[in-house]
């Protein structure tokens, strides 16, 4: 059972299959563009197969986009799947908030996105664990300060790896 966290109101708890759908909606590149890319590659692919006129080069290079668009596909998917794994199977703990800051390896429209760094202590062996999550938008960060609770889920073996929980953005 979670521990719970001092609060006016309820707090909820982010099921497995809410973090697969957030997950899977942030590759909005992937749903988007790669997937109707990969489905018309595909359809190229057959076509080239099928045709009477069929140049090697062409078939390569409508192969290797088909491979790429699909590739990017087939990774955000599975992203998806291992977060939700991690809610799902994982151990559940009380982390604090110790830092909210900027990511500066990466820039989105000009702006480094912002991380939650967030510790915790590993209940068996007392092990303090700094993770950090994902980029996040500005109507996530709005709900968590410095010193704030969050309940996370965290996988034993590796105990980086961490899905936030709770508090789920207002």
């Amino acid at each position: 059972m979670p521990p719970s966290l001092p609060s006016a109101a309820p707090i909820v708890l982010a099921s497995p299959a809410d973090i697969f759908f957030r997950r899977l909606l942030r590759g909005w590149f992937t749903l988007l563009f790669a997937l109707p890319f990969s489905i018309l590659m595909f359809a190229a692919v057959l076509s080239w197969a099928f045709s009477s006129d069929r140049s090697i080069g062409g078939g390569i290079v409508v192969g290797l986009l088909f491979l790429v668009s699909a590739s990017a596909w087939i990774w955000t998917l599975w992203s998806a799947v291992r977060r939700a794994q991690i809610a799902w199977v994982g151990r559940r703990t009380e982390a604090t908030v110790v830092a909210i800051s900027s990511d500066q390896s990466v820039k989105i429209n000009g702006k480094h996105p912002k991380v939650l760094k967030y510790l915790f202590v590993l209940p068996a062996s007392g092990e303090k664990i700094r993770a950090v999550s994902p980029h996040l938008r500005a109507k996530e960060l709005k709900s968590w300060q410095v010193g704030d609770k969050l309940i996370v889920a965290y996988l034993p073996e590796t105990p980086t790896k961490t899905v936030i929980l709770s508090p789920l953005p207002r």
